[in-house]
């Protein structure tokens, strides 16, 4: 219950999720950012999605290098320019 008083103080406008991508290699996993504003279907059509799919929720605030995106390295920051590539990210996927 406590380990997720962080994702209701920030609210779902700060928010990011991402999904991960299919047959990567374990040791170099990339993800899809999601788009929250878009529909369930919008959102996962063209992808490759098996049986229950992970879905990783991580605040704008928290540190972007677990979910290096596909076709982009990410570094770690907290800073905003990974936040936005992560947004523009989802916002292109969903169109």
């Amino acid at each position: 219950r406590h380990r997720l008083r962080s994702y209701a103080r920030e609210g779902l406008q700060d928010l990011l999720v991402f999904m991960a991508v299919h047959r990567r290699p374990a040791n170099d996993s990339r993800f899809h950012a999601l788009d929250l504003d878009a529909s369930i279907g919008e959102t996962l059509r063209s992808r490759v999605v098996l049986e229950f799919p992970t879905l990783h929720i991580v605040c704008k605030s928290e540190c972007l290098e677990a979910y290096p995106l596909l076709g982009e390295n990410l570094v770690c920051s907290t800073s905003s320019p990974a936040v936005e590539r992560a947004e523009m990210a989802a916002s292109a996927e969903g169109e």
